[in-house]
């Protein structure tokens, strides 16, 4: 409704400049204006922002594929989750009775005109949100029972958290839809997966997100940290590895997980993340002396013959799927990395190989693709479940982790001999 009175108000002022320019236009029909104008206001003031973009549709479909109603999930079909929809953040766990996991689900709050140039040049700040409390260093940080007058909703949060495309914001707070230019067209044909929350800093509003505040405020540059709403998208445009808050937390076990599209092996994310949390931690990290990023790079492993080459033909295979570092943090504390990506090995499965085989850019298609069929999703999932394994095996994870956990570090004669392993 919405995008039809759009197209129809912009064909009445196209037509009332066509009737000026003729000469032939006798009388405004000033009623019919005033009773448009009434209706966009309304709508404009009452609509909720967040209800009319995309972000509910995708929040809906992520929903229903990761947090399906469980008859639903045992019958194999498809359809609302009604029960994850029920379920608020801040009740995931009881303050009183407090278990693990405890979740961090990581978004970037858009502050493109952030008096800060660190965070303008950066484009946001990280924003988390967990059971307990959400928030970032720029906003300050409040009760997530209090965040939008308690009906903060774990898949809201989850696909706030996998808000990619979004006006301002772009990976790591870099990309085409950065620019300004673009990102007005973005904001004016709606086309966001962001979502806009009241700002901690300055506490719940009485009234919902509408065109006008925060959506026409945007236009005048108002996606700043002393703002009434704030905009909240893809925890990737911060740091796409999620590595950033535990950081903060001084977190002494970190397994991290690298799955993004990476074709070229730059490690962009690793890097981003890397001098961000050394600029606003102090934190360093190290890995490993012969368990070096290189070891990660798909290459050819031995020269063989044509018909000796391997399966799948053609393709190259890396020597190792996760590596090794050490966290030094700013109070000389010290954490342990382990950083897995997504890489083919020669151990693989015959099914994963097999798809290596029919599809040359596997494990970084691009991430546009956001339909996988059977195949391509099995392909992936045995992918990392291979790696994973592999990794607890031969690092004998399962033996050491009490240990890593109450040291700190990683047992010296660990490192050398997966060093001299590498």
């Amino acid at each position: 409704i919405g995008a039809a009175l759009l197209i129809y108000g912009l064909a009445m002022i196209c037509f009332r400049m066509a009737m000026e320019l003729s000469g032939s236009f006798e009388s405004p029909a000033w009623p019919a204006y005033w009773t448009f104008l009434s209706v966009a206001v309304g709508t404009g003031i009452f609509v909720n922002l967040n209800y009319v973009s995309i972000h509910m549709f995708y929040r809906d479909r992520l929903m229903e594929t990761f947090l399906p109603d469980l008859e639903s999930a045992r019958e194999g079909k498809t359809g609302p989750a009604h029960a994850a929809n029920k379920v608020v953040l801040n009740d995931v766990l009881a303050p009183e009775k407090p278990v693990a996991p405890y979740q961090l689900i990581n978004a970037n709050v858009v502050l493109v005109n952030s008096d800060t140039p660190r965070r303008r040049l950066r484009g946001g700040d990280s924003f988390v949100l967990t059971p307990y409390y959400c928030g970032s260093s720029a906003t300050g940080w409040r009760p997530t029972g209090s965040i939008i007058k308690g009906r903060f909703t774990l898949p809201t949060a989850m696909a706030i958290s996998g808000a990619a495309a979004n006006p301002n914001a772009g990976s790591g707070g870099v990309g085409l839809t950065r620019d300004r230019a673009i990102s007005l067209l973005m904001a004016l044909l709606n086309l966001r997966l962001g979502y806009w929350v009241p700002n901690p800093r300055r506490g719940c509003r009485w009234f919902s997100p509408n065109h006008f505040i925060p959506g026409l405020m945007q236009a005048f540059g108002r996606h700043r940290e002393d703002a009434c709403y704030i905009e909240l998208s893809d925890g990737g445009h911060f740091d796409n590895l999620a590595l950033y808050e535990l950081v903060r937390r001084r977190v002494k076990l970190i397994i991290l997980c690298d799955g993004a599209a990476d074709p070229n092996f730059s490690f962009a994310d690793l890097n981003t993340v890397r001098r961000r949390i050394a600029a606003d931690f102090g934190a360093r990290i190290k890995f490993v002396p012969g368990c070096d990023p290189e070891q990660l790079i798909p290459r050819r492993l031995k020269e063989a013959a044509p018909d000796d080459a391997g399966y799948a033909v053609d393709a190259d295979m890396a020597e190792w799927g996760f590596l090794i570092g050490n966290i030094e943090y700013s109070d000389k504390s010290t954490g342990t990395l382990i950083y897995i990506k997504t890489t083919m090995v020669d151990t693989l499965p015959f099914g994963v190989k097999a798809y290596k085989g029919a599809h040359h850019d596997f494990p970084d298609q691009t991430t546009a693709d956001q339909f996988f069929g059977e195949e391509q999703f099995d392909a992936y999932r045995e992918l990392g479940c291979h790696l994973g394994e592999r990794m607890i095996d031969e690092i004998k994870l399962d033996q050491i982790l009490d240990n890593v956990t109450r040291s700190g570090s990683w047992p010296v004669e660990v490192l050398k001999k997966i060093a001299q392993r590498a």
